[in-house]
């Protein structure tokens, strides 16, 4: 066979089969899952410092402090978005990505807990 032919063929098969290799839940037209509504378990329109612990065991208090901009010791829908958007973003590496200051978590500790040993 034709070395152009194959090579062509080899081209063809990798780009179908890069989305395979693709992060899971990276570009498969789903739309992220909005856990606001989730959280907020009274259905008051803010997510109380409970509420966040409840829904996440695992973090500090200083992920709720981050994300809690206004410091009205409430997390609103709209400061819920502006984490996700910015915390999603942070993670695919975009450049702009604009995670919360580390200034607004404890400085030694993880925003998540360990799991312990």
């Amino acid at each position: 066979m034709n070395k152009r032919f194959l090579g062509g063929l080899l081209c063809a098969a990798m780009l179908c089969a890069a989305p395979a290799l693709a992060m899971p839940g990276m570009g498969e037209g789903k739309a992220p899952v909005d856990k606001f509504p989730m959280m907020d378990k009274n259905k008051d329109g803010s997510v109380s410092r409970e509420e966040f612990k409840a829904f996440f065991p695992q973090m500090q208090d200083g992920a709720f402090t981050a994300i809690d901009k206004d410091k009205d010791g409430a997390i609103s829908h709209e400061e819920w978005q502006g984490f996700s958007k910015s915390h999603a973003m942070g993670r695919a590496g975009h450049p702009d990505a604009q995670m919360p200051p580390a200034g607004d978590a404890p400085k030694a500790m993880p925003l998540v807990t360990p799991p312990s040993k």
